[in-house]
């Protein structure tokens, strides 16, 4: 493994974490009866997707996979607020 690999590889699981963290701090959101606006919910899915497009395109994967969690938990906001 080259140099360049270990950095995207170590810039991946630094996003990846990042992202867990993101998606655990909407769980008190999700468990309590106090829900942010839906159009809120609805642009931080779509600001969310957007970062998909670019951790793909640099071949992210683990960040993908951190982005999709917090994309699912602003999902269940939305939903909970309709």
């Amino acid at each position: 493994m080259t140099k360049e690999q270990k950095d995207f590889l170590t810039a991946d699981l630094i996003i990846f974490l990042t992202n867990i963290g993101i998606a655990s701090s909407l769980l008190p959101s999700i468990l309590s009866a106090d829900k942010p606006h839906k159009d809120t919910s609805l642009l931080n899915i779509l600001i969310t997707i957007s970062f998909i497009f670019a951790y793909k395109k640099a071949k992210l994967r683990f960040a993908i996979v951190g982005n999709v969690l917090i994309i699912i938990c602003w999902f269940i906001l939305y939903f909970q607020k309709l």
